[in-house]
C-alpha cells in the first residue's frame, strides 16, 4: 500500500512543535488569567530563545549521512538583522501578548480552534502565490489540523449543553 507519503526529520519536528504548541495553549489558558500578559510573554519568549539556541547548536552537530541535520549558517547583513528583529517584535512579542491578553476572556479551547486556521490560510496563500505545490501530505496536514480544532471545541459544546439543561 504505497500512497507516496514520506516523513522526514522536519515532519517529525513539526508534529512535535504542534504537540508542544497545544500544551502551550493549555498552560497559557490557565496562567493568562493569573498574571500580567506582557510578563508571561517575556518569560515564554526567553524560554523559547534558549531552547531554540540549544536546538540550533544540537542540529549543527548531529549528523545524518554526510552532514549535519541542519547546518547552522548565519551571514550577518543589516537587512537580515532588522528583519529578524522586526519579525521577533511584531509576530512574536506583539501577537503573543495580544493572544495572552485575550485568553483572559476566552477559553483555551476557543484559541485552539482559531489558531490552526492561520496555518491553513497560510498554506492556501502559499499555493496561490506559487510558493508551494498542492500535495497529499499538505492536504492531510490541513485536514488533521481542522479535525483537531473541531475536536478540541467538542468539550466546550458538551459543557454548554450540560449547563443549559
Amino acid at each position: 500500500f504505497n500512497v507516496g507519503l514520506s516523513f522526514g526529520a522536519a515532519d517529525i519536528l513539526n508534529a512535535l512543535a504542534g504537540l508542544l504548541y497545544g500544551v502551550n495553549i493549555a498552560i497559557t489558558g490557565i496562567y493568562a488569567k493569573k498574571y500580567v500578559a506582557s510578563l508571561y510573554v517575556m518569560i515564554q519568549l526567553f524560554v523559547q530563545a534558549i531552547l531554540s539556541a540549544i536546538m540550533a547548536v544540537a542540529f549543527n552537530f548531529i549528523s545524518i549521512g554526510e552532514g549535519p541535520i541542519d547546518p547552522f549558517v548565519f551571514t550577518p547583513k543589516a537587512w537580515l538583522i532588522l528583519a529578524i528583529i522586526g519579525i521577533g517584535i511584531v509576530s512574536s512579542a506583539l501577537c503573543w501578548t495580544v493572544r495572552t491578553s485575550a485568553m483572559k476572556y476566552v477559553s483555551a479551547n476557543v484559541v485552539a480552534v482559531i489558531m490552526p486556521f492561520s496555518a491553513v490560510v497560510t498554506g492556501v496563500f502559499a499555493i496561490i502565490l506559487g510558493q508551494d505545490t498542492p500535495s497529499l501530505t499538505l492536504l492531510i496536514g490541513a485536514i488533521l489540523g481542522l479535525v483537531a480544532s473541531f475536536l478540541s471545541s467538542a468539550g466546550d459544546i458538551l459543557e454548554n449543553k450540560k449547563t443549559q439543561k
